[in-house]
């Protein structure tokens, strides 16, 4: 039947993840938006293959964006991962509206399409390594 809170698969919160940060997909879930094989999901459901996932009865195509089946189109799924010289006054956002972001500081990368995230974060006054994934 999938979901319930048992380890292994996906946490349901990265299912959104092309599209939502992990903390306003958390606020999907808790609002009752978010449904798993036809149930309202929970905060610790968790996601195997085969699984359906919906957004206000729209279908999320999760399971390329997770790995959940391994493999796509005979390929794995591969993430990026990218680090980065954050210079003094670059804000640490994804968050576009947000002048100086580090997004638009770095640009358009080269084969990498989904969305990045940084982990963790520097100050805006502050410069060093940063690293940035779509994982």
């Amino acid at each position: 039947e999938g979901g319930g809170g048992e380890g292994g698969g996906v946490r349901v919160n990265k299912a959104l993840r092309a599209s939502h940060s992990r903390r306003e997909t958390d606020r999907l879930v808790a609002a009752g938006r978010v449904r798993l094989n036809g149930r309202v999901a929970s905060a610790g459901d968790r996601l195997q293959a085969g699984d359906v996932v919906t957004l206000d009865g729209v279908r999320v195509d999760w399971a390329p964006l997770n790995g959940a089946s391994g493999a796509v189109g005979g390929e794995r799924v591969r993430f990026s991962y990218l680090k980065m010289w954050k210079r003094r006054g670059v804000v640490c956002t994804t968050d576009r509206r947000v002048r100086g972001n580090i997004l638009d500081e770095l640009g358009e990368v080269e084969g990498v399409g989904e969305r990045l995230f940084p982990i963790g974060r520097l100050d805006k006054d502050s410069s060093g390594l940063i690293l940035l994934t779509s994982d």
